[in-house]
Parts: structure tokens; C-alpha cells; sequence
């Protein structure tokens, strides 16, 4: 090679120019002055005249609980920006000031892959071992060897993180660099190839380890410690090879072996920080597994409690079927009942009504006999909560009894208007849809001063038909108003009898309350509506779920005139308990009749098609109960349908 007669005037390497305004010496203190090239760039030169690329403790520091909230690469390489822009200016100046002939021609602003870095070996190992000695190359084909052998891995982490790989690019650029400086000089370093031969597997191990760990902060201070490293290296090799160049003027500045010795701990600081992000590897590894076991776990405790939720859902899901079939059933059962002709039943002694009130199912009776047996305070205190309401069990059966008989007065007319209301689709739905709803029947008849009516008919053949079924969990509640119309006389024969009614009825079908219950209701001032009606509601959320209750309240518009405030409780309470009901499991349907039509603000709230039945004035002609086939076998017992 022809060494340049005219010193160091930057015709062999830009790097080596005294007359560059970016790269100076000084004699004095026998050192290598660098200018930044980019205005926040410095390259120092150390003691031995070697170019530095000093690690700003504070710049490259990581805050250890600090966790990224994505794996981004650019939190790492902005890190390493400065060292970047140092080693792209060494290059820059190399570049711009290098003749022709001397010029690399590798451009690091544009993207470079493994598969260069391949070609330049291979090109470097075709051309100067020719021109050689013996085994000159050797360690440019281990260099070949050993990256030919990783290049699928290198080039499939650059294909899948494109955005990411501008470093990689930059250190594959470099590496080229110096194989060609290297192949100029025919300079093959055995020390030097093992690193450039390692340096793309570094990085590109440390860039798949920085995306399978984005949580650990001490694989990310490694990465970047191993970032500057590598370009600390690169920069030393190409000072290295810059001594090669002007081995004189070199001499001058400093003995050879110190560079050697300088570049060898960098590259020692090189394979450490290798070393580190292994052993970070290991650990991370390591609690990764035990994390992903402990995830595992807590994923297996989780499906198996989420199976066992499944299977009570299923099993929830099966008694809900089986509860709504068997309430359907029994709806349907009631229909025929309320249909069919009537029965001598209607003439049972009121001695039978009454076993007939408490004739429950048979698990209320078996709770019914555990509590006679073990708890009389409170069968005691029902008996008295039952004189404090006001209640006797022989009066409802009358009223249902006197409003069943007047069958036998009714007139062609009046047999009409009762079947019309007992076909109505409208009832017919209410009463067979196994949901709590509620319906209004306005009789819209003109004869209003009439307390027995063909509409208290058909609510006293509901009632009956009600009694008569044996399905479990219903409930049966009902008053007749029209039996208490003398309330102007006598106070308790008001709105706040309804609720007293009630109240008993439930008391004696259902007999779970327990003696602070029964203890708070004895405190119950009977006459106040508001009162009553809020007790009542609290009896309807102690129910169980399943549960089906019909409540009666027939002729209530005979109260919608002097007591019209205590009238519009009573019944917004029950058109509010209907519409709350559904969330507590149980089935609560209401029944409100008006011989004539009920005017209550309460109802305005109805929907007219579904729960407000409306009698026609005039109805067609008809045959009155034949058109029920109740002409033949009347009194024939029903109890088989």
C-alpha cells in the first residue's frame, strides 16, 4: 500500500485530516481533538489517541420501578441517540474528506440487512484471498460461518419489527464498513472478525429478548449498555484501522500495543454486557415460568369455579324450566277450573273453608307442623296478630259463597256479560302467562248501585277456582268491596280493610314469618292505609323464590269517592308490587274489577290493550252460560279437570 508523502492531510482517511476544522491534534498533550459534527455530538479522544465514546451515567440510567407500558423499542434507542449520531459522524467525516479510491461507499442513512453484511463477506473473502497468503482469510470465513448460521433468525426479527430495526441497519452498515476497510488494508484481524462476526447476533438477540421481556427494566439497561458498547467498539476498530493507515504518525501519538489493550477492554465491556443480558435472560426466564405456573393455576382454579357456576346456572336454569312448566300447567289448570260449570263445593260448611284455607302444600304443612310443635309463642302471636287485623276466616268464604250464588238470579243479559269477560282473550292471557302482571276490568254497566254483579261473579269463580287447585306455592288473596260497602258507618269497612284482609290471608298461607316479623306487624295501626300497605309489601319480599300469588281486590271503584285518597294507595301499591315482583322470583298477579269503571289516577299507568279489559255497555246477543256448556249436569263435581 502507498502511503501519502503529504502527511496527514485527511487524502487517506478523513478521520486523519490535521487541516479538518472537525478533526485536530495537539501536539502538546499528544491527543485527538474532535468537533461535533451535528451540534450535540462529541468524540473524545482518549489518553492513548484513540477515539472515545463516553456512556452519560445520567442519560443512560433506567428507573428500575419503572415499567414501560408497551415493548418499544424506541424507549431503548433513544438512550443510545447520542452514541449513535457520534459513530454516524465518524463515518460522515470519513466520507466527505476520503478520495475516491479510499471512499467505503457504504451510506448508513439508508436500510441494511444481514444478507449485506453476507455479500460483503463473501466478496471480501473472494477478493483478497486471492491476493493473500496462506490462510489470510481464515478468520473472515469464521466470521462467515458463524453469521451464515443465525442469518435466517437475524432476517426474520427485521422482517417482523421493520419500524424497529433502524440500530440493527445502522451496525449492520458499520460492520460492512469496516470489512471493506479492512479488505482495502488487507488487515483481517482474528480478534477483530470474532467481534464483527458477533455483534449482528448480539443485537439481534438483544432486540428479540427486549420484545419477549417489555417488563423487565434490567434487560432494557443491559440492551442499552450493549448498544453504546457496540458502537464503542466499531468506532475502536475504525481507529484501529486508521493506525494501519498512517503506521508513523501513529508511532508518534502512541505505541500500538496501548490501542490494542484499549480496544480488548472494550470489547471485554462488550461480551459482559452479552454476558448480563443472558444472565437476565435466565432469571426472567425463570420468573416467567413460575409466573405463567401461578397463572395456570389461578387460570385452572378460575375455569373450574367458573364450571361449578356453570353447573348451578344449569341447575338454576332446570328448576326455573321445571318451575314455569309446572306454573303453566297449573294456570292452564285454573282456566278449565274458572270455565267449568259449577260445583256443590259451593255449599261446603264453613267448618270445610277453613281446613280448605290452610290446606297448603305439602311441605308448607310439614313446616306448618315443626312450627305447632316447637314454636307456640308464635303460632300465639299469629292468633293475636289475626284478632288485631280484624280478620275471620268464615267471612271471606261468604263473600265468595253470596257472590257465587247470585248465579242463580242472573239474567239472560247478565250470563252474557259474565261469559263475555271469562272468554276475553284479554283474561285469558293474564291469567294463563306465568308472570306477574296485572288487569283491570271496567264493566262499564249501567245498573251501578248493584253490589253483586256479574263481574264480582267472575271474581268469585276465579277465587273458587284458585282454592280448588292443588299447586304448590300459590297463594290465594281476595275481598269482595261490595260485601263491605257500609265503611261511611262503620271506618273499618274501608280501603284499610282491604289491606287487614290481605295481610291475614297471607299470614295464614304462608306461616315462615318469623316473631319479630309477627311482632312488628301487631304494631300496625289498622286504619292507616299507607301503613298497611308498606307491611304488605315487606310480607311479599320474605316469599320464596317460585312462589305464585293471585290477589282479588273486586269492586274497588265502589271506594273512589269520599276516601279517593286512601282508594289511589291501596291500588298504585299493588300496581307498583306487580312491577317490582319480577326482580324477587316471584309470580304476583292482580286483579282489580269496577262494575262500572275506575277513574283512580293509579291507573292511568296501564297499558290499554294488555291489562285493562273494558266491557262493552251493550253486548250481542248470546246464550248465556249454554254458550259454556253449563246447561247439562249442573252441579257435577269438576275436580277431574
Amino acid at each position: 500500500m502507498k502511503l501519502k508523502e503529504s502527511g496527514l492531510d485527511g487524502s487517506i482517511h478523513a478521520a486523519l485530516n490535521t487541516q479538518s476544522p472537525y478533526v485536530s491534534f495537539d501536539a502538546k498533550r499528544s491527543v485527538w481533538n474532535s468537533v461535533d459534527v451535528h451540534g450535540n455530538t462529541e468524540v473524545r479522544a482518549s489518553e492513548n489517541g484513540t477515539l472515545e465514546y463516553k456512556l452519560d451515567n445520567n442519560r443512560q440510567k433506567w428507573l428500575e420501578d419503572t415499567i414501560p407500558e408497551d415493548p418499544c423499542f424506541q424507549t431503548v434507542f433513544k438512550n443510545v441517540k447520542k452514541d449513535e449520531e457520534d459513530f454516524r459522524a465518524a463515518v460522515t467525516i470519513y466520507e466527505q474528506q476520503a478520495k475516491t479510491k479510499y471512499k467505503v461507499g457504504v451510506e448508513l442513512s439508508k436500510t441494511h440487512s444481514i444478507d449485506e453484511v453476507m455479500t460483503a463477506i463473501k466478496a471480501a473473502i473472494k477478493t483478497y484471498d486471492e491476493k493473500a497468503e496462506h490462510g489470510f482469510c481464515a478468520p473472515l470465513r469464521k466470521a462467515f460461518r458463524k453469521i451464515g448460521n443465525h442469518q435466517n433468525t437475524c432476517q426474520s426479527w427485521i422482517q417482523l419489527a421493520p419500524t424497529q430495526s433502524a440500530y440493527f441497519s445502522l451496525v449492520c452498515g458499520g460492520v460492512m464498513l469496516l470489512l471493506e476497510a479492512a479488505g482495502r488494508l488487507n488487515e483481517i484481524n482474528n480478534e477483530i472478525m470474532e467481534v464483527l462476526g458477533d455483534i449482528p447476533l448480539l443485537v439481534d438477540k438483544s432486540q428479540r429478548l427486549l420484545a419477549a421481556c417489555p417488563s423487565s427494566t434490567n434487560m432494557q439497561k443491559h440492551c442499552t449498555e450493549l448498544y453504546v458498547r457496540v458502537l464503542h467498539v466499531l468506532g475502536s476498530i475504525l481507529q484501529f484501522y486508521h493506525q494501519k493507515l498512517f503506521p508513523k504518525a501513529f508511532k508518534v501519538i502512541t505505541k500500538q500495543r496501548n490501542f490494542q489493550q484499549g480496544l480488548e477492554e472494550k470489547i471485554a465491556l462488550l461480551r459482559s454486557s452479552a454476558n448480563a443480558i443472558e444472565e437476565e435472560r435466565k432469571v426472567y426466564t425463570t420468573e416467567r415460568d413460575a409466573d405463567t405456573n401461578r397463572v395456570t393455576r389461578e387460570n385452572n382454579r378460575m375455569g373450574k369455579a367458573a364450571h361449578e357456576r356453570f353447573q348451578v346456572m344449569q341447575g338454576e336454569f332446570k328448576a326455573m324450566k321445571l318451575l314455569i312448566e309446572t306454573q303453566t300447567k297449573a294456570l292452564t289448570h285454573i282456566t278449565g277450573l274458572l270455565l267449568a260449570k259449577p260445583t256443590a263445593l259451593m255449599a261446603e260448611s264453613s267448618e270445610t273453608i277453613v281446613a280448605a284455607h290452610t290446606n297448603l302444600p305439602s311441605t308448607h304443612e310439614a313446616a306448618r307442623s315443626k312450627v305447632r310443635a316447637s314454636h307456640g309463642v308464635l303460632l300465639a302471636t299469629r292468633k293475636q296478630l289475626l284478632r288485631h287485623l280484624g280478620y275471620q276466616r268464615h267471612v271471606t268464604q261468604a263473600d265468595r259463597d253470596t257472590n257465587l250464588s247470585q248465579i242463580q238470579t242472573f239474567t239472560l243479559s247478565d250470563q252474557n256479560r259474565a261469559v263475555y269477560i271469562m272468554q276475553s282473550p284479554v283474561l285469558q292471557s293474564w291469567l294463563n302467562v306465568p308472570e306477574s302482571s296485572v288487569l283491570l276490568i271496567n264493566g262499564n254497566m249501567s245498573h251501578s248501585s248493584m253490589h253483586h254483579t256479574p263481574i264480582s261473579f267472575v271474581s268469585a269463580k276465579l277465587a273458587d277456582a284458585l282454592h280448588q287447585s292443588s299447586t304448590p306455592a300459590l297463594m290465594n288473596l281476595h275481598f269482595f268491596c261490595g260485601e263491605h260497602d257500609g265503611w261511611r258507618e262503620n271506618p273499618d269497612d274501608g280501603p284499610a280493610a282491604v289491606w287487614n284482609s290481605l295481610l291475614a290471608q297471607l299470614l295464614l298461607q304462608y306461616d315462615q314469618f318469623n316473631f319479630e316479623e309477627l311482632e312488628q306487624m301487631s304494631q300496625l295501626e289498622t286504619s292507616d292505609v299507607a301503613a298497611l300497605g308498606r307491611a304488605f309489601e315487606r310480607c311479599l319480599r320474605k316469599l320464596p323464590r317460585g312462589s305464585l300469588m293471585f290477589c282479588i281486590v273486586d269492586s274497588v271503584a265502589l271506594y273512589d269517592d269520599d276516601r279517593r285518597d286512601e282508594a289511589e294507595l291501596l291500588v298504585a301499591r299493588l300496581i307498583r308490587l306487580v312491577r317490582v315482583s319480577a326482580d324477587r322470583g316471584f309470580v304476583f298477579k292482580v286483579l282489580l274489577t269496577a262494575a262500572t269503571r275506575l277513574d283512580l289516577d293509579a291507573v292511568d299507568s296501564l297499558d290499554e290493550e294488555s291489562e285493562v279489559l273494558h266491557v262493552p255497555d251493550r253486548l250481542n246477543s248470546g246464550n248465556g252460560f249454554s254458550d259454556l256448556e253449563w246447561e247439562v249436569g249442573v252441579g257435577q263435581d269438576i275436580t277431574d279437570l
